[in-house]
């Protein structure tokens, strides 16, 4: 991510929507699926989870965007020594985490 500021990228918003987990790329099987099954089963309804788990899911995927963009803004602010800096420092503290559970 940081390579795309480096060499002129300027906006904030395209990275962070695609630093969760390839969000375009994710859609396209999503829709396929979706006309599938709408034309296998044309009265069924519209969305098949339960509503409150639907909004608790909507919740969890702005927030995560939220953080996604911030993440971004501070990948395009900051200098890459520091970039590198706090990367490998995620990096460590999340391999702590995983041996140590």
């Amino acid at each position: 991510m940081r390579l795309y500021f480096i060499h002129g990228g300027k906006t904030i918003w395209f990275s962070g929507w695609l630093e969760t987990g390839g969000w375009p790329v994710i859609l396209i099987p999503l829709i396929v699926s979706y006309t599938r099954r709408r034309r296998a089963n044309p009265g069924e309804k519209l969305i098949l989870m339960k509503a409150r788990l639907f909004a608790a899911a909507a919740v969890i995927g702005i927030l995560t965007s939220f953080d996604d963009y911030l993440y971004a803004y501070g990948m395009a602010k900051l200098p890459v020594s520091t970039s590198a800096l706090i990367i490998a420092s995620q990096l460590a503290f999340t391999q702590c985490s995983r041996t140590s559970s």
